[in-house]
């Protein structure tokens, strides 16, 4: 078994970070912060990163899989599970599919399927791009989450060592993914973060009405970029979440 390229730092309870489409663990790079309180780990999902692409299909429910063999590899039982954009849709499918492993489920941007026009297109248009333009892709994705240059070329650079038929399948396997059936089964304490401006993901909130605990967590003047453009305030939302809804289970 090809076991995932992962980044851990800290102790104490774990919280694994999902990346989205191509973007691999370097955009959590503002959340290693958080290894002063938690047990933080940040894989490159199979085929993205520095992680080798498993022989096995790629899809959501795989790179859910990808995330139990990645507990089971590191001995731990439960963890927070969060996933950030498309990357909460394989956060999604573990809390479904795995809920003994899971501890808590945090939601960046979250959608259980794309129902907007804007994700839509978001969507569509990456599938083209990863076919006939990556470089401009990672260009643009990488320019939205930064305006520090360093950072930017690192996320860039690090994105085009993604497999290209493992990032356009990504896209193609989440724009088809509906998981929002099945979200009335997710007991464990789940927080859901928005930015105050990015409308076209909130629209997606009310699916999440049926879960028996949760949170909605909105933050002001904010796009979608929360892990990056806002990660003072999203890493003490995680921590206030995970100190109040998490820790007096376990303690």
């Amino acid at each position: 078994m090809d076991s995932l390229f992962c980044k851990q730092l800290g102790k104490g309870i774990p919280i694994v970070f999902i990346h989205p489409p191509g973007m691999g663990h370097k955009v959590f790079l503002y959340q290693e912060n958080l290894s002063a309180s938690f047990h933080v780990l940040f894989p490159d999902l199979s085929g993205q990163g520095k992680s080798p692409r498993k022989e096995r299909e790629v899809t959501i429910a795989h790179f859910a899989m990808d995330i139990v063999e990645l507990l089971d590899e590191n001995g731990l039982d439960k963890a927070v599970i969060c996933g950030y954009s498309a990357g909460g849709l394989v956060a999604q499918h573990f809390a479904i599919t795995y809920p003994e492993r899971l501890l808590g489920l945090i939601l960046i941007g979250g959608f259980p399927k794309v129902d907007s026009f804007m994700l839509d297109k978001e969507f569509l248009i990456g599938m083209k791009l990863v076919q006939h333009d990556l470089e401009h892709l990672a260009y643009v994705i990488a320019r939205s989450h930064t305006d520090h240059i360093t950072f930017q070329h690192a996320l860039q650079a690090y994105m085009l060592l993604a497999d290209r038929e493992v990032w356009y399948t990504f896209y193609e396997r989440g724009h088809e993914y509906d998981c929002s059936d099945k979200l009335s089964s997710i007991e464990a304490p789940l927080l859901l973060l928005y930015g105050s401006r990015e409308t076209w993901m909130q629209k997606h909130i009310p699916y999440y009405h049926v879960c028996p605990d949760a949170t909605l967590h909105e933050i002001p003047r904010a796009f979608h970029q929360l892990p990056s453009r806002q990660s003072v305030h999203f890493n003490r939302a995680v921590e206030q979440f995970i100190e109040k809804h998490i820790s007096p289970t376990i303690h």
